[in-house]
């Protein structure tokens, strides 16, 4: 009786504080507009209903909560548990993904990849050197959800990332947001898609932030001020230019998100990325052509007209332009673009303004109006007549104004502004910053949609045919060298394709990334050719590059690495297989930045220097069977085969019937011999100490192998009846136990979740089950395509089990062998009978099958990811290690 109330309130306890302090379960997937009181009612009326019980038990059983209040003080580990439990579960998800550390100041980032070399580096930066890791990757709901796509660049200032965020669907159709994250951890600080703030709602972004630096105040530390960014992509019309003051954000360090400073409202989309100089804004907005803006205060200083040459002018003001033919007048009125698309995609149609207002000018007002958020514009030119009578004959426009524009300042002091001209254009360009008037323009025989570069007295630019996303049926790419001064050309050098990113300067060289799937290095001076790098798909971005590296992603979706003075390729690694990098990477404090299309933005680096710390097999990864027995990894593999790491010993080509990692080994049972191997070099001796036990291949292991995560053990018994259990170390101390249906396999622990296989009834074989941590209620159920053979395998989104019909199961049925896969991030290393291969879950793509697979038989096991190689035990070839070979490596 005594160990039956022991029971009961220990019972109580857990579940009175576990139902009153967890959060109400968040209410997925909701149409704002059907999300109204009702609705959120029903989303928290489990907690009200608890709450009411607990204070109806309070007012007719008081002695209920001082026996419970006794018992959990005279209980003080078993209370130490539960609180620590009920903490994990709150405030657990939000430290699992990092923490966000104090602002730290940095170099400002005004221009697309930095500033006039366009490294896309913080100066003085390394990046990864060798068998980059996943440090963090943001993604899914923390970007807007799973359609997020990151074509943006990522901007580095000090210890935050700034980039944009495009969610196109076609249910809820362009959305944006702009992003910042701590760049050490990957937490998100703020995000901002200007609700409440902006007329409308903010569109998907394809433009890359610039962030200005200052003194918020007379004696106070430079801090992050501004923060510009464009709005749309290329089929989007009315896209905005946003402003926005970031001193919200140190003010209240880091508690209070960014407020709106200015918007310009554009009649075409805004995908050009801005730049900043000395106190001025100016960017590019496609058809609408190009702005320079006070950037404080968002006052338009000066406007060159997009790409239509003319107004046609309606309104009050029409009627006296027949008086006014051949002079220069300035009209004010509201702006409309007419018919763009009509004859084609890039069709920018016809502009209008509905004039109020007239007066003859001189020359264009400076500044041209005092604001830019509507389209009530004041518009200079000259009138003429046509046929349908009078219009507005504009002096000087910019046909497609798509390159992100660089100003600099010469020893003169003059400031001067570089930008190409696209389709109809052709031709690279130099104003004056401060009132837009052109100083020259040099014709190019292609469109020159990329961002100049300024090297001293050179400006360097990439154009061709084709564009992001298709190449042309006979490509050609140029590279043109052009004097700052004059526009006059110095050199020019063809390339097989064109050149959409920016060229690189760094140290006396020019590097440059082609459609041709090449990294090109050109001597500065004359434009010869140096070397090339090869990725084996077009590249469509701007390559990053430091005093030794040389970063690039290709439409493949990988990632490479070169070595800037050897030309040797250092690494290449997927990063979205089969989808293409269209954002340009980033590189600051060792770390390598990359946003993609299916997995948000993703931080690489180089494996821990920590040894101890590297060998370690997380708990995360132990509670989820995960096959990962330390932290450094996946081994990098060419593009779509895998290579043994090295000759295999002769003690390891006997069959093998288990393999395992623990403490920084492998342990093999080869033949009838215990052996354990070195992950360094490959090496086999026998085994001494304790031999750990092998993975298992059957579920079927009653009672047995229970995991342990969060000072809680979880385990399945299937006799006298199956049943599902959560203990606390205390072995009495059962916080809860829950019926399952059938027989079930042993459990996996992965976030908030319990996963175990349960056997079938009816016409299902099988079902893979998802019990919430908390209770062990049933999350979620899915039926199996047949009997499981593996035991659950899980890691952050994914869940998985291999099933008799020679497949692995990922949520919904995909490709794979009949063995328990491993798992690293995003990456399902399966092994099957004459078959090992990595696929990528993000994007449902095979990475690389082993080159040899068909001739080694079973495996006897789960794989195992140990020191940077993937180990299969088979029955054929004995123990299989993929990676890199030390040699390879130096190559």
């Amino acid at each position: 009786m005594a160990l039956r109330t022991r029971v009961w309130l220990r019972g109580a306890a857990a579940a009175i504080l576990l139902a009153l302090l967890l959060p109400s379960a968040s209410a997925e997937a909701v149409i704002p507009s059907a999300f109204g009181p009702i609705q959120a009612l029903i989303v928290i009326l489990p907690q009200l209903m608890l709450a009411l019980a607990a204070g109806l038990v309070a007012i007719f059983k008081p002695r209920t909560y001082k026996m419970l209040g006794a018992y959990l003080w005279s209980h003080k580990p078993f209370t130490a548990v539960l609180l620590a439990v009920v903490g994990f579960l709150i405030w657990g998800p939000s430290l699992s993904s990092g923490k966000v550390a104090e602002e730290q100041v940095g170099a400002p980032w005004s221009a697309f990849r930095g500033g006039p070399a366009r490294t896309g580096a913080v100066a003085g930066a390394r990046g990864p050197q060798s068998q980059p890791r996943v440090v963090w990757k943001l993604a899914g709901d923390a970007l807007g959800g799973t359609t997020a796509a990151v074509d943006s660049s990522p901007a580095i200032v000090g210890n935050r990332l700034y980039f944009g965020v495009g969610n196109n669907s076609i249910l809820s159709g362009s959305k944006g947001l702009i992003c910042c994250a701590d760049a050490d951890t990957g937490a998100l600080a703020w995000k901002w898609s200007g609700g409440g703030e902006l007329p409308s709602g903010l569109r998907a972004i394809f433009s890359s932030p610039v962030i200005w630096v200052e003194s918020p105040e007379k004696g106070a530390p430079p801090a992050a001020r501004y923060l510009v960014c464009g709005e749309g992509y290329h089929e989007d019309k009315d896209g905005r230019l946003i402003c926005l003051d970031l001193d919200p954000v140190r003010k209240s360090k880091g508690k209070e998100p960014p407020k709106l400073a200015w918007f310009l409202q554009a009649t075409d989309h805004v995908e050009s990325t801005p730049c900043i100089h000395e106190g001025k804004v100016f960017v590019g907005s496609g058809d609408d052509g190009y702005w320079g803006l006070d950037l404080a205060t968002g006052r338009v200083l000066w406007h060159i007209e997009g790409s239509c040459d003319r107004y046609d002018v309606t309104g009050p003001a029409a009627a006296e332009l027949g008086s006014r033919v051949g002079k220069r007048v300035a009209l004010r009125g509201t702006v409309k673009r007419v018919g763009a698309g009509t004859k084609d995609k890039d069709d920018p149609g016809t502009m209008t303004i509905e004039a109020r207002e007239i007066r003859e000018v001189a020359e264009a007002p400076l500044p041209l109006m005092e604001t830019g958020s509507s389209l009530d514009r004041t518009v200079v030119g000259k009138v003429a007549t046509g046929e349908k009578g009078p219009y507005l004959a504009l002096e000087s426009w910019n046909p497609d104004s798509e390159s992100s524009c660089i100003a600099v300042t010469l020893e003169n002091k003059e400031q001067r502004l570089l930008f190409g001209s696209g389709v109809g254009g052709h031709r690279v360009n130099c104003a004056n910053a401060e009132t837009g008037a052109f100083l020259w323009k040099t014709p190019v025989p292609y469109p020159a949609f990329g961002a100049p570069t300024v090297a001293g007295d050179k400006v360097l630019i990439g154009v061709g045919k084709g564009d992001f996303v298709h190449s042309e049926p006979d490509p050609v790419g140029l590279i043109y060298c052009l004097s700052l001064r004059d526009g006059s050309k110095i050199w020019e050098t063809k390339l097989p394709d064109t050149v959409l990113g920016s060229v690189t300067v760094h140290e006396g060289r020019a590097y440059a990334c082609s459609r041709d799937g090449n990294v090109y290095a050109l001597d500065l001076d004359k434009g010869a050719i140096l070397s090339k790098f090869a990725t084996g798909s077009p590249i469509v971005s701007s390559p990053v590059v430091t005093s030794d590296s040389i970063y690039a992603g290709n439409d493949g979706g990988r990632l490479f690495c070169f070595d800037r003075k050897s030309g040797s390729l250092r690494f290449t690694t997927p990063v979205s297989p089969g989808s293409p990098l269209v954002s340009s990477p980033a590189v600051a404090s060792g770390k390598l930045f990359v946003g993609t299309r299916n997995k948000g933005v993703l931080c690489f680096a180089d494996a821990p220097k920590d040894e101890k710390k590297a060998a370690e097999t997380s708990v995360e990864d132990r509670a989820g069977r995960t096959g990962c027995a330390d932290g450094r990894g996946l081994p990098t593999t060419g593009v779509d085969t895998a290579e043994e790491k090295w000759p295999q010993p002769e003690a390891l080509k006997k069959p093998i019937s288990s393999l395992s990692g623990r403490d920084g080994k492998i342990f093999v049972t080869a033949g009838t011999e215990l052996l354990e191997v070195d992950p360094k070099t490959g090496s086999a001796q026998a085994s001494k100490g304790p031999f750990p036990p092998p993975s298992p291949v059957s579920p079927q292991h009653p009672g047995g192998n229970p995991v342990g995560i969060h000072g809680l053990l979880f385990s399945t018994v299937n006799q006298p009846s199956p049943r599902l259990s959560c203990h606390s170390q205390d072995p009495e101390a059962e916080l809860w136990t829950t019926a399952l249906g059938a027989a079930a396999g042993e459990p996996t622990v992965s976030g908030d979740k319990v996963f175990v296989t349960v056997g079938g009834r009816e016409k299902a074989k099988a079902f893979i089950e998802a019990h919430r941590l908390v209770d062990g209620t049933l999350a979620w159920r899915k039926e199996l395509d047949d009997v499981p053979v593996s035991f659950v395998v899980a890691a952050g989104d994914w869940c998985c089990v291999a099933t008799a019909d020679e497949k692995v199961a990922v949520f919904s049925a995909g490709d794979g062998k009949a063995v328990a896969p491993a798992i690293w991030g995003d990456v399902l290393v399966v092994a099957g009978e004459n078959r090992i291969a990595a696929h990528d879950l993000s994007s449902s793509e095979w990475i690389w099958n082993y080159k040899d697979q068909d001739n080694i038989g079973m495996p006897a096991g789960q794989p195992v990811i140990l020191g940077e190689t993937i180990w299969v035990g088979t029955t054929k070839r004995g123990l299989v290690a993929i990676g890199n070979s030390p040699t390879q490596a130096k190559k």
